[in-house]
Formats: structure tokens, sequence, C-alpha cells
């Protein structure tokens, strides 16, 4: 993430990027921010309780995992959040996510696919949008969207209601 943010930086100078998470690669990635000189436009932010905040003032979000990205609930929360969605084509990705229909997808560990992914969804609001219905679309395929939640919860309050009501 880091290496394809430093591509990306000298075609677009504007760009933000945020580290949201911790872990024992934390000081390695802020070292490797300082000998690139990119620490002003890379903010590690830790780990976090307000994820939310970050995908509701974020364009694009990314999950680069090198093992497996079904079923990250940080991806369904970015898709939830109306977020286009960059991830891996690791483990079984590819069974349930689909290159430029609900995802754009890209090869592990490879920071120039993930630059030229950035950029290229940066400048095609269009693409964005597809990839944001897309993933509404599937999000309620998979019965993660705001209806059937809602549902869920309803029948569970419902059933714990009426077993409190017979126990007495």
């Amino acid at each position: 993430f880091i290496h394809a943010a430093s591509l990306l930086l000298p075609r677009r100078p504007t760009a933000r990027f945020i580290l949201v998470g911790d872990g024992p690669l934390a000081v390695e990635a802020q070292q490797l921010m300082e000998m690139l000189g990119i620490q002003g436009a890379v903010r590690l932010v830790g780990a976090r309780g307000d994820v939310g905040r970050f995908l509701a003032h974020s364009n694009l979000f990314t999950a680069l995992s090198p093992v497996e990205n079904v079923w990250s609930t940080t991806i369904a929360e970015a898709m939830y959040m109306g977020v286009p969605c960059i991830l891996t084509r690791a483990g079984r990705t590819e069974q349930v996510f689909t290159h430029k229909k609900d995802v754009y997808l890209i090869p592990p560990r490879d920071a120039t696919a993930l630059s030229e992914a950035i950029a290229t969804l940066l400048a095609d609001c269009g693409q964005r949008e597809a990839l944001i219905a897309g993933g509404h679309t599937l999000m309620a395929q998979h019965h993660r969207d705001r209806e059937n939640i809602a549902r869920q919860i309803r029948t569970l309050y419902n059933d714990l209601l009426s077993s409190s009501v017979e126990g007495c």
C-alpha cells in the first residue's frame, strides 16, 4: 500500500492515504513512509473504533490480503457505506466478488497494479458509481443490506420477547 502510494503521488500530488489498524508492522510502515518521503500524504492512525468515520470521507477502500478477503467485515462495512473497493485476487475472493462489477480486483503484493487501480478509479467517477451499485447489490444477495439486517434484528427481538412471555 505504501509503495503504491509513492508510485501514485507524482501523478496525483493532492492524493491522501490513511492506514487504519495496528500490528507488528506499524513501526516498519512508518519508517518506509519516511524513507520514501511520503509521510505528509500517508497517515497511519492505528487501531480505531470509529472506522465508519474514515469510510464516510473516503473515495476508495483497499483490502490487500495475500491470503483471503471473504468475508472481511471491513469490506462489508465499506460496501455498506458506499465506498468502492479494491481487493486482491486472493483465496476465494473471485468466487464472491467480480472485477469491475462490485469490486476492482488486483494481484496480491503488486504495488504497481494497486497504484494503477487507484489512479483509474479516481479518474473514473462512472466506474466508482458502478462499483458502489454493484457492491450494494452483492450485499443484498448475501443478506448484508439494511433491510435484511433490520429484518434479522426484528426476528431476534420477537423471538426473545415471545420466549420470555412463554416462560412466565
